[in-house]
């Protein structure tokens, strides 16, 4: 695949990019939904609570993009069967609650090396790994997820194989992955010079927005809270929308190019 037409004719994107944008927003959507009405009494309660509900969320929220992933997988391999589910579970459940204690204790860690005085040396070994599994974590898990609906049932292996497949492809991986963070990083600069609403890069804060944040039309529902309130809020809404927006377009040839990756059809 030498061009980018060749890329879109090779992965039969072409002629489902709109169905597979209208997927990714009306998830998005649901997502959204859910996370804001729970979002009024996670962050009222205690961190036991929090941490429990937030565990819930992200485990039901891994099935859905499972399947979202499949339909991305089908179109490729041009498959005719469906996912099944029931298979998946139990090593997809597994497997995103490594991911989910995996970000819990650095997290937590990196909580405590804060609040200590006497640890700023913890603090110096941990951000820097931190700073690596939010970075690797997006692609990590797409890899395990593609590894579950090729079959794997064992979720060490899941998560090692996926490891080591996107270690083996490091430039490929990272520069799909690289357009993602651009768009995202152009939409805070974005937002910050035209409206001062600021977004600031915490490793200990981001290690847990990842799982439960990372949504392209997030940010668009919680300014839709505020817009009866304060009518300036509408045009940070409107850019939010087209955010989400680009952002799912990305995600598609995103998913294919990984899916490239995982399947061998992307050179090292």
């Amino acid at each position: 695949m030498k061009t980018f037409k060749e890329f879109i004719t090779f992965t039969n994107l072409k002629g489902q990019l709109k169905n597979f944008i209208m997927l990714l927003v009306l998830t998005s959507f649901l997502y959204c939904s859910a996370y804001t009405i729970l979002a009024k009494f996670m962050y009222q309660m205690n961190l036991v609570a929090f941490y429990l509900i937030s565990y819930a969320l992200v485990i039901l929220a891994s099935f859905v993009y499972l399947l979202v992933i499949y339909q991305f997988v089908k179109t490729k391999r041009e498959l005719k069967k469906g996912l099944d589910l029931k298979a998946c579970s139990r090593p997809l459940l597994l497997v995103q609650s490594l991911f989910f204690f995996m970000m819990f204790v650095l997290s937590l860690l990196g909580f405590y090396a804060m609040m200590q005085e006497n640890l700023v040396w913890m603090q110096y070994i941990l951000y820097p790994i931190m700073i690596l599994t939010i970075l690797f974590y997006i692609p990590w898990q797409f890899f395990a997820f593609l590894y579950i609906i090729d079959g794997e049932k064992k979720p060490l292996m899941i998560m090692k194989l996926s490891l080591k497949k996107m270690m083996n492809h490091y430039q490929s991986v990272f520069y799909s992955f690289i357009v993602l963070a651009a768009l995202a990083f152009l939409y805070f600069h974005l937002m910050d010079a035209l409206f001062q609403i600021h977004t600031a890069f915490i490793p200990v804060n981001v290690l847990m927005d990842i799982m439960l944040r990372v949504n392209p039309f997030l940010f668009m529902f919680e300014f839709m809270g505020s817009v009866f309130d304060n009518a300036s809020i509408v045009l940070p809404v409107v850019i939010s929308f087209v955010y989400g927006v680009l952002m799912c377009i990305v995600f598609c040839y995103y998913a294919m190019a990984q899916i490239c990756i995982f399947d061998e059809n992307i050179k090292k």
